[in-house]
């Protein structure tokens, strides 16, 4: 099957439509049209030089429900340079813990409010959050003092700990890009909580800071319990104040397990449709793997085969059993070169190994292993094999995998493009089920643009320039498509489904690995390999031994002319094992009279040559890195806090 440009054409404008077409940026969340006749609030007869929050007052009570009712009140003075048509709030709607947990939170407006009236505002989703603009964008507000008020509810910041509960909460945010005169923070606890049972701290100044430059005070009054806190100095701008309030358990609600799977079932129910496409994809790929994937001589009887493959060279026949490169073919060729007499393997230690070069490559050499000796010897007539020569080891390799790529790849596999077609149109309809995620639009755009290039490589193949500007294009498709998603805030505020577009971009890139299958002629080779394998693996006791030794002597030349496939198809140790005491005698026979030094392999390591797995241990250090993994625990706000370590917070400005 092949897809023509117009086909590849109507993904890209069905991504484009949708970025385009979709729900507006602002969502109007109240009836009013524009401004009532507002006067100027004249609070105090200063004049500020420039536009500042003289006053910062938040008031938090928190719910047996464990909900939070908050209401702010910002005065500011509005010289029309950034406080235009008036102020907007951010307000983060996901957040981390201290255990780098996501976590989520609500935000619904209940009341806003310019100088004590009711004003039009609006709420559009920006990255982790939500932003309330207040104020109409067709009108500008006069300059001078004027008063915002903000009134919300939002669940999901209380902390439940085993002996008591608490808010770690970022009253006041460090993103507000004007300085903060005075701030002032009033904390109301549930009802029956007292002065005693109390504990509370904050932390003021930039984000990470953990500054204790504030006055904090319990108080009752009315039956209740109030935490009041209180700055002694100005908020510069991008400066907050996180508080952290406990209180003895039992007195908001904590939600128990099933009322969590509850909340979860009736909040999420794009969370199903999102398992569902996971699902139908995983399993329309299994079907296809079954009938399409596997090995159409899957479930033939093997037989052990001595003869070995006609024109396979080690290397190619570890390449089709295995379905891809990997080292041991590389050091398959080069035992197969070494015992064939055009090179010696110098064994200097256990991790160092010199390739001398003896003579020219003579005709009988398989094509890549031509290609492998030309690669080593190109310029010098020794190649090491080491740590401290890893650049050109890794160049070497790469240009024998380039090469068994090239010239055997389609010949002897298949990678069934065209099945990747239905995945890819559920993927989108996902997407445009879910439209309000840029991100996810962005991601699976990155997904056909890998499928489509996959394709072109594979079906078209054209010759490999083509291939670098498909990757080319969709990359600066994608760059483009992000730096938009950065300019119109669009990001999804459910995060599972941007986890569900990254598995999905992750199934269409590597399931190629299920359906790439072998062509009739691989699987034809293939199961003589299967066979190959069986003969060298085959014990004393087997049955089939006493038939095959009967053609097969026990020799060093056998051994010799099976070894560099042993290696190759990774059952090396087994072979060797068969002929330890054959190695062990003719070492020793040929070491008394010093014809070792004319053998294919010389040096300190004579002594390993029953376990050429060190060569292979050796080689394949030069190109393997490890690394390590750490993780933190959690802990309560009053350790290690600091300035925009709770939840809420965000910030705000003029627009």
């Amino acid at each position: 099957m092949k897809l023509s440009k117009n086909f590849i054409f109507l993904f890209f404008l069905t991504f484009v439509a949708l970025f385009l077409f979709h729900s507006p940026t602002f969502a109007k969340d109240s009836n009013l049209n524009g401004y009532k006749n507002l006067p100027t609030r004249n609070f105090n007869n200063k004049v500020p030089t420039e536009e500042v929050i003289s006053d910062y007052n938040v008031a938090i009570k928190i719910n047996k429900d464990a909900s939070l009712t908050v209401t702010e009140k910002i005065k500011v003075y509005a010289k029309n340079i950034n406080i235009r048509h008036g102020i907007y709030r951010d307000y983060p709607t996901k957040y981390s813990d201290d255990k780098g947990t996501k976590k989520s939170a609500s935000f619904n407006v209940l009341e806003v409010k310019m100088d004590n009236f009711p004003i039009v505002y609006y709420i559009s989703k920006i990255t982790g959050g939500k932003r309330l603009y207040i104020g109409d964008s067709e009108k500008l507000i006069l300059p001078g003092w004027h008063e915002f008020t903000i009134k919300y509810n939002t669940k999901g910041h209380v902390r439940y700990f085993e002996d008591h509960d608490e808010i770690y909460y970022d009253a006041i945010g460090d993103s507000w890009m004007f300085p903060i005169e005075n701030a002032k923070v009033l904390v109301q606890l549930p009802d029956g909580v007292t002065e005693d049972m109390v504990k509370y701290k904050a932390y003021v100044g930039k984000f990470g800071e953990s500054n204790d430059d504030y006055e904090a005070k319990s108080v009752t009054r009315d039956g209740y319990t109030y935490v009041l806190f209180k700055t002694n100095n100005s908020l510069g701008s991008y400066t907050g104040m996180t508080i952290v309030v406990s209180w003895p358990k039992g007195y908001v609600h904590e939600p128990t397990q099933n009322e969590k799977f509850m909340m979860f079932i009736m909040d999420n129910i794009w969370l199903f449709s999102s398992i569902f496409v996971l699902a139908f994809v995983l399993g329309y790929y299994f079907i296809v793997w079954w009938f399409k994937g596997r090995d159409p001589y899957a479930n033939k009887v093997v037989i052990p085969e001595y003869e070995l493959p006609k024109d396979v060279s080690p290397a190619l026949a570890g390449f089709i059993h295995q379905m891809g490169f990997n080292d041991k073919q590389f050091t398959s060729a080069i035992i197969d070169m070494a015992i064939k007499g055009v090179l010696k393997i110098n064994a200097v230690s256990k991790k160092e190994y010199v390739l001398e070069k003896v003579k020219e490559a003579p005709s009988n050499l398989y094509p890549e292993e031509q290609n492998l000796y030309d690669s080593m010897f190109s310029t010098e007539t020794d190649f090491k094999i080491s740590k401290t020569n890893y650049s050109s080891v890794q160049k070497v390799v790469k240009a024998f995998k380039k090469f068994l790529d090239k010239n055997y790849k389609s010949e002897y596999f298949t990678e069934n493009i065209k099945y990747y077609i239905i995945p890819i149109i559920v993927t989108t309809l996902y997407v445009l089920f879910f439209a309000g995620s840029f991100i996810v639009v962005f991601i699976i755009l990155i997904s056909v643009g890998l499928s489509i290039q996959k394709l072109i490589d594979t079906k078209l193949n054209r010759i490999h320039s083509y291939v670098d500007k498909a990757k080319i294009i969709f990359g600066i498709i994608g760059v483009l498509l992000f730096i938009l998603f950065l300019l119109f805030d669009r990001a999804d505020s459910e995060f599972i489904v941007l986890y569900t577009g990254v598995l999905l971009v992750v199934i269409q890139i590597l399931i190629g690995n299920a359906l790439y299958a072998r062509t009739k002629k691989g699987s034809e080779i293939e199961m003589h390999i299967l066979g190959l394998i069986k003969f060298l693996t085959i014990t004393e006791k087997d049955r089939y031994n006493a038939e095959i030794s009967s053609k097969v002597p026990k020799n060093m030349s056998t051994y010799e002319k099976y070894l560099p496939y042993a290696v190759a198809l990774d059952v090396e140790p087994i072979w060797t094992k068969k002929f330890r005491n054959v190695i062990d005698e003719f070492m020793k026979e040929n070491m008394d009279n010093n014809k070792m030094l004319n053998y294919w392999i010389i040096g300190n390591g004579l002594n390993d040559l029953g376990s050429i797995s060190n060569f292979n241990s050796a080689f394949a250090n030069t190109i393997t890195t490890s690394a390590t993994y750490s993780s933190s625990s959690s802990s309560s706000g009053f350790g290690g806090g600091f300035v925009g370590g709770g939840s809420g917070g965000g910030g705000g400005g003029g627009w």
